[in-house]
């Protein structure tokens, strides 16, 4: 970039988003490292019995579906309007080898990836870096919930 943009209000601005977006993108590369290293270690840990998802939040209200929808088709002809680009919010799922699943903890993903929350027992688990999800993720795994939820899981397979 030229030296003039770099002395420019707006210049400066530009050149803090350009690096506010590259943080973004790798603090999402790190908290799908985490969760990658989460599968593979639950997973051989079980004998591949259970596996675990991260993916979005199954969304069981009917009722707040259909007014999702009508509230879409009534801005429909709104286009001008700039995206929410956060990252959406994921959730992580345990799953048996029978299919059976069970909700381990929503995790809300900040608008630069980090901060990221994750919840336990009513508690909030707020992540600043990859060091402090890790931490996070162990407690949650580690917990006397979330071990009941991994032995219902393994009890079915065994009925």
């Amino acid at each position: 970039m030229t030296n003039s943009l770099e002395n420019s209000m707006f210049g400066q601005a530009f050149l803090a988003g350009l690096e506010a977006s590259k943080k973004k993108a790798e603090n999402l590369s790190s908290i799908n490292e985490v969760i990658q290293k989460l599968k593979v270690e639950i997973s051989q840990a079980t004998d591949n019995k259970i596996s675990i998802q991260f993916k979005s939040p199954t969304k069981r209200n009917h009722l707040a579906t259909f007014h999702m929808l009508a509230s879409t088709l009534s801005t429909i002809d709104i286009n001008d309007r700039p995206k929410n680009e956060k990252p959406e919010d994921q959730a992580i799922y345990a799953v048996n080898s029978i299919g059976n699943e069970e909700l381990l903890s929503i995790v809300e993903i900040g608008s630069e990836g980090y901060p990221c929350t994750i919840f336990l027992d009513g508690n909030k688990l707020i992540a600043l870096d990859r060091i402090s999800f890790e931490s996070n993720i162990s407690e949650l795994i580690s917990s006397a919930t979330i071990g009941d939820k991994f032995q219902r899981l393994l009890n079915a397979i065994n009925k």
